[in-house]
């Protein structure tokens, strides 16, 4: 699968603030509406503090037309908000960690938004 040049989300809200590294942020959304494939990391870094990735906000991707490729790299996702991926492209494809394929696939089903014209694997 060719992904081609991702856009990293990089619209985050810090859920859990700890300088200790223990730190959870929320993904909200991407800088560009227009973004034809993002990646969702499994961790970020602020001002050197690393923070783990534990949920995509609701509406977070809402309208985002031309999103086809969503590659979601964290490992440790707890919640995907109520559609956040509603408006997408029709037939777009998530791609997601071996290890949670079964649970991730229920979160995004439960979320809304993911049509079965979408791929997840």
């Amino acid at each position: 699968v060719f992904w081609g040049s991702f856009v990293y989300v990089s619209d985050y809200k810090i859920t859990k603030a700890d300088l200790s590294g223990k730190g959870t942020v929320t993904v909200t959304g991407a800088k560009k509406k227009t973004a034809k494939s993002i990646q969702i990391p499994d961790s970020i870094s602020i001002s050197g503090t690393k923070f783990k990735v534990t949920a995509i906000d609701k509406a977070a991707f809402k309208g985002y037309k031309k999103l086809k490729n969503i590659k979601i790299k964290a490992t440790g996702l707890k919640k995907i908000g109520k559609q956040a991926f509603k408006g997408i492209y029709t037939k777009a494809k998530f791609t997601v960690p071996k290890k949670q394929l079964s649970k991730y696939k229920k979160m995004l089903k439960k979320a809304q938004g993911v049509t079965k014209s979408m791929k997840i694997k």
